[in-house]
């Protein structure tokens, strides 16, 4: 739905908002979510960028030099303890922003998770980021998103970027 992208705020106008999807269609879950290791998060769609500022390809978005604002958000559906954030991969040593949450295995226990930063690009060429999680444990076919049979076209996680300068 490129709804959004007839907005009339400046920052629209002036090509400066990007926004990433992890959706599914029809009555399919947002997956599984696996325990242990590090996983990235599957996004699928980039829904608003008039101005160009991000690609997303293979989970990985990529953007230039400059300063951003970035807001992400991921529904946990049926997971224990998890952790979860955005993280720089195209530098060396660890550069990730997140938060740690728990939203319980039961049969209806979902949390959304978020992450906030600021970022500046000042390497004068791209950088790759991606969103990546690990939990406790989850149960067989849910934890990222929500769960099967929900609704039509499940918008399971979202990564706004907002390009300052």
């Amino acid at each position: 739905d490129n709804s959004w992208a007839s907005l009339s705020s400046p920052m629209f106008a002036a090509g400066k908002v990007a926004c990433i999807n992890h959706q599914t269609t029809g009555t399919t879950g947002g997956g599984s979510a696996s325990n242990g290791a590090y996983n990235t998060v599957p996004w699928t769609h980039e829904i608003i960028d008039p101005g160009g500022i991000v690609s997303l390809s293979s989970n990985v978005i990529t953007i230039g030099p400059g300063t951003y604002q970035m807001y992400a958000n991921h529904l946990f559906y049926r997971v224990d303890s998890y952790v979860w954030g955005l993280k720089i991969t195209s530098a060396s040593g660890d550069h990730y922003w997140g938060t740690a949450g728990f939203a319980g295995n039961g049969d209806y226990d979902e949390q959304v998770a978020h992450c906030y930063c600021r970022h500046i690009n000042d390497t004068g060429g791209d950088e790759t980021m991606i969103a990546h999680y690990r939990c406790q444990t989850s149960q067989a076919d849910t934890g990222l998103g929500t769960g099967n049979s929900f609704n039509a076209g499940n918008v399971h996680g979202q990564w706004w970027i907002l390009k300052e300068a």
